[in-house]
């Protein structure tokens, strides 16, 4: 499962770098959407490790570029946990040296239109549910596929949805809809005018780009690194100028 890994140097990078000289940092996987490919210079992911975290985003051939089929959105909540294993073992010879430099207490999963789905399986799905998943966030979300073997249960650990409300690909009504049926806390964050790729994949320097990356930040640190407090979200994603902040009825 080719997965590129990307998180901040010790004592300038390198095979010389010590990993148990780093305190163990939080995680998060990012799965990409059909025909997708995540590079060491995605912005979200330079954002993601800016604010001290390790991210980790597998380019699984059912979903990837060159060759991406919807079909395979029912392996990713496996690619997803498969690729956390990897890291917490420091003994299948995968790679070993992240051990140390992963927290096992701290995990957050994302992704982009179908891959928001599967990224959603491993975190809230009956079908494949990774309990070390405390919170998610999806870009886009395409809920036309679904798991077999029991349905999404939105009532545990924290969710965001973030979606254009001009996306022609990807309804924004069943994450509307997500938000005021859930019992567990999910936030939606609409951008106005917004696509299914610009808020990830558009020029990185828009503000609906950046609003997103900073909100996506917000909510990790609350909910994952444990930084941020839920109030602090509130005020800092209600105050997004490029969209609109909704929260499920608690």
């Amino acid at each position: 499962l080719p997965t590129v890994l990307v998180y901040e140097g010790v004592d300038g990078g390198g095979e010389d770098a010590a990993a148990a000289d780093v305190d163990p940092k939080p995680l998060i996987v990012w799965v990409n959407g059909i025909g997708g490919f995540a590079a060491a210079g995605d912005p979200l992911l330079l954002a993601l490790v800016d604010a001290g975290y390790v991210v980790a985003a597998p380019n699984g051939p059912e979903l990837s570029a060159p060759i991406g089929s919807a079909s395979g959105l029912t392996e990713t909540p496996g690619d997803v946990s498969a690729v956390i294993d990897a890291l917490l073992d420091d003994t299948d010879g995968v790679a070993d040296d992240m051990a140390a430099q992963v927290d096992p207490e701290r995990i957050g999963v994302a992704g982009h239109s179908i891959g928001a789905s599967g990224a959603l399986g491993a975190a809230f799905h009956d079908c494949c549910r990774d309990e070390r998943i405390d919170a998610a966030v999806a870009f886009g979300r395409n809920p036309v596929f679904d798991f077999d073997g029991g349905e999404f249960r939105f009532d545990g650990g924290p969710l965001l949805l973030i979606h254009g409300d001009a996306d022609d690909i990807a309804p924004l009504t069943p994450n509307q809809q997500t938000v005021e049926s859930a019992t567990g806390p999910v936030h939606l964050l609409t951008l106005e005018g917004g696509d299914h790729f610009e808020p990830i994949y558009g020029d990185d320097q828009s503000a609906m780009a950046v609003d997103a990356r900073a909100v996506v930040v917000e909510f990790f640190d609350v909910h994952v690194a444990g930084s941020k407090t839920p109030e602090q979200l509130d005020v800092m994603a209600s105050s997004v100028t490029t969209g609109t902040w909704s929260t499920a009825p608690s």
